[in-house]
């Protein structure tokens, strides 16, 4: 444990105990395959309910007890009343079973820091938990992780890396002729399935909806000249300031189980509403794939899928959201779409005892990219885009509170080292930095408190593509610098192709 007492092993005491998955990279982005992608998120978001597993089996006796402070995708906070000893078992156990199977390569530190001996009350844990202890817990945690490994060390046999076939850093498995790692075909296996079946609630019923498995499952269109055709939108979303929200507002742990399970709810409300939507277009190719189509592109012949795996599959990935962090594949045609919906959805926390209300933002960073280009520097390049867009969003004029910036590629080498520099090249520094990105809350109409209509970006860009012909959004020398009109063909230029009609 973090904070060593020096208390008796048999008297009980309150403990805060944290678990969380670290080093993403190693089990979301260390093969191109995205079944193994999906098994390692499945993964980390397996981690809260292994903790509770192991707190209900060992946390038995007569005055223990425990409470969850926290529960997000890849981490756990929770209050225990036990004896020191009792929490040494606990430590152990927890710390084994993410040593296992495909937890092996996953690295998941596991502390607890002592609140307090004694005075356990039933039902008050949580509240019991400071804001200080919580800080102590996240250092511990902190200090754990950096002095964990990463990866293992592929074997050398005659002077040859056996190194994993999938993802190039561990060692094969222990099968003779195997040539993935033992954790990648675990993670594989597990992932699969993972996502492919999504609960949606239509009328009160619980129906399933099977998501594609491939890229070229999720942006083919049956027409090939379609400029839309294979091309894929990988949106990285990520909070602004979540970290200072929680110290502003959250000073012990009761606040922060409010502040994560209102979190929680919010997120899943907006994927629910998202699968409510477009559930219902299920005969519409925009949002519906042939499975038969999407099972050509497996690369394990992987057709089979569940019995009652429909005809048509959705075409959406959930890569993986950590906390108020989220990664999302679709077909490009249907990014802004989805972003309008995403930004649609009132993100304000409203906290009790006492009362608080906390409005929440976003930044994005968006690609739109080939199917096949190379998924690890796609999802990097969208998280330099997100950084990007909360930089260039404190120049505005105009406060910019869910700053979007984008790139669409058709090399992804032309960017080179230096998005910001790449970005002002390319347009000839005609606009400035801020007015390259969207405001997430403006992409479309609103109706302001005076009831007046605020026009959408949408809007704008439909206004502008009948005033100017083609030829002229695209022409650089014709934009008037950093007026409204070159914004907007600016934007027109670049997403023209995948905008929704209206």
């Amino acid at each position: 444990m973090a904070d060593q007492s020096s208390q008796s092993s048999t008297s009980v005491a309150l403990y805060a105990l944290r678990a969380e998955g670290q080093n993403f990279k190693w089990v979301l982005y260390d093969t191109h395959d995205l079944s193994a992608g999906a098994g390692g998120s499945r993964l980390l978001e397996e981690i809260p309910g292994e903790v509770e597993k192991v707190l209900i089996s060992k946390i038995t006796q007569a005055g223990e007890s425990f409470e969850k402070v926290q529960s997000a995708s890849s981490s756990a906070v929770y209050a225990c009343c036990c004896s020191e000893g009792k929490m040494k078992i606990v430590l152990r156990e927890l710390r084994e079973a993410f040593h296992k199977d495909g937890f092996a390569h996953l690295t998941v530190a596991v502390e607890a820091v002592k609140v307090q001996d004694g005075g356990c009350e039933p039902g008050k844990l949580a509240e019991s938990v400071e804001q200080s202890h919580l800080h102590q817990l996240f250092a511990a945690i902190r200090y754990a992780q950096m002095t964990s490994p990463n990866a293992a060390v592929p074997a050398v046999a005659n002077g040859v890396k056996l190194a994993c076939d999938k993802d190039h850093l561990r060692p094969r498995g222990a099968k003779s002729g195997f040539k993935w790692s033992d954790s990648v075909y675990t993670r594989r296996e597990q992932g699969k399935d993972f996502r492919r079946e999504l609960t949606v609630t239509q009328d009160g019923n619980n129906e399933s909806v099977f998501t594609a498995r491939t890229f070229e499952g999720l942006t083919s269109l049956s027409d090939p000249t379609d400029p839309r055709n294979l091309k894929l939108a990988v949106i990285s979303i990520d909070g602004n300031g979540f970290g200072k929200l929680i110290t502003d507002n959250c000073k012990n742990g009761a606040r922060l189980q409010q502040f994560s399970g209102k979190m929680k709810g919010l997120q899943d409300a907006f994927e629910q509403s998202l699968l409510q939507d477009w559930y219902g277009r299920k005969g519409d190719k925009r949002y519906f794939v042939n499975a038969k189509v999407d099972d050509a592109f497996a690369m394990d012949g992987g057709g089979e899928g569940p019995n009652n795996r429909p005809d048509r599959l959705l075409r959406l990935q959930r890569l993986v959201t950590a906390g108020d962090d989220a990664i999302y594949l679709m077909p490009a045609w249907l990014a802004w779409e989805f972003l309008q919906k995403f930004f649609g959805v009132n993100w304000t926390i409203t906290l009790t005892d006492p009362a608080a209300s906390i409005p929440l933002t976003f930044r994005v960073g968006m690609v739109n990219c080939h199917h096949n280009a190379p998924i690890h520097r796609i999802r990097k390049l969208a998280d330099e885009l997100s950084n990007l867009a909360r930089n260039a969003a404190k120049d505005a004029p105009v406060k910019i509170d869910n700053p979007i910036a984008y790139e669409v590629l058709k090399s992804f080498d032309l960017v080179g080292p230096d998005l910001a520099k790449y970005r002002e090249d390319r347009v000839q520094k005609k606009l400035l930095p801020y007015q390259m990105l969207l405001d997430g809350k403006k992409l479309k109409d609103q109706t302001l408190p005076d009831g007046t209509i605020q026009e959408g970006k949408l809007k704008q860009l439909r206004e502008l593509e009948e005033k100017w012909p083609a030829g002229m959004i695209k022409d650089l020398s014709v934009w008037k610098d950093q007026s409204d009109d070159a914004v907007n063909a600016f934007h027109l230029s670049q997403l023209g192709p995948y905008l929704p009609k209206e």
